[in-house]
C-alpha cells in the first residue's frame, strides 16, 4: 500500500469508488477473468510488447473500474491524487511501515510477505509474532493513527453487507488443529 501511495497519491471515494456500472460491492470476478485471459493470450502468442500490453491491460481496468482522476476538485479545491495525499491528507507515506506475523519468516526482520498478491515480491514487511503485531496495532488505533490490513476478501468470514470480516467457527476449529 505505502509504494502505490507514494507513486500514485489517492482520491476520496465520493471522486472514484472503482465500482462502475452501478455495482454496490467490489467484485472482479470478469475482470480478472478478462485480464488472465488476454495474458495468457500474449504469453502463448509470444507477443510482448510492453506499451502495447500495459495500454490494453490499462483499458480492461478502466472497462471495469472507471478511469482514475488526473485531478479533481474536493470542497472548492483542486488537486492531483499526489497533492491530495501531501496536502490535505498531510499523510507522510515514508512514516508508515509494513508489518506482518507469519511463522513462515524469522522473526525482528524485514520478510517477503509469501502470498500472490505481493506480485512484486516485496520484502519491506517487518516480521514480528504476533501477540506484537495485535499489540502494534491496537496502540496504533488507540492513539489515532492511520491503519491499513490487508486480507482475504474470498474467504467464508466476510459479510459486505454488514460490512464485517470474522474467522468463522469452523475456520478457527481447523487453524487449532494443525
Amino acid at each position: 500500500m505505502i509504494r502505490e501511495f507514494k507513486k500514485y497519491g489517492t482520491v476520496p471515494r465520493e471522486v472514484y469508488s472503482g465500482m462502475e456500472h452501478g455495482r454496490k460491492f467490489y467484485t472482479h470476478e470478469k475482470m480478472f477473468k478478462e485480464l488472465s485471459q488476454y495474458m495468457e493470450g500474449v504469453k502463448n502468442a509470444n507477443g510482448w510488447n510492453a506499451a502495447e500490453v500495459v495500454a490494453t491491460v490499462k483499458s480492461i481496468l478502466n472497462h471495469y473500474m472507471g478511469v482514475p482522476p488526473e485531478s479533481f476538485t474536493w470542497k472548492g479545491t483542486t488537486y492531483t491524487p499526489k497533492e491530495f495525499l501531501s496536502n490535505l491528507l498531510k499523510l507522510q507515506m515514508d512514516d508508515y511501515v509494513d508489518v506482518l506475523s507469519c511463522l513462515q519468516q524469522p522473526f525482528w526482520q524485514k520478510a517477503e510477505y509469501e502470498a500472490p498478491d505481493n506480485w512484486w515480491h516485496s520484502r519491506d514487511y517487518y516480521n514480528v509474532p504476533l501477540e506484537d503485531y495485535m499489540n502494534a496495532l491496537k496502540n496504533a488505533l488507540k492513539n489515532h493513527y492511520t491503519v491499513v490490513i490487508g486480507g482475504d476478501v474470498s474467504e467464508a468470514g466476510l459479510n459486505r453487507e454488514a460490512k464485517v470480516a470474522m474467522i468463522p467457527s469452523f475456520a478457527a476449529i481447523t487453524s487449532s488443529l494443525r
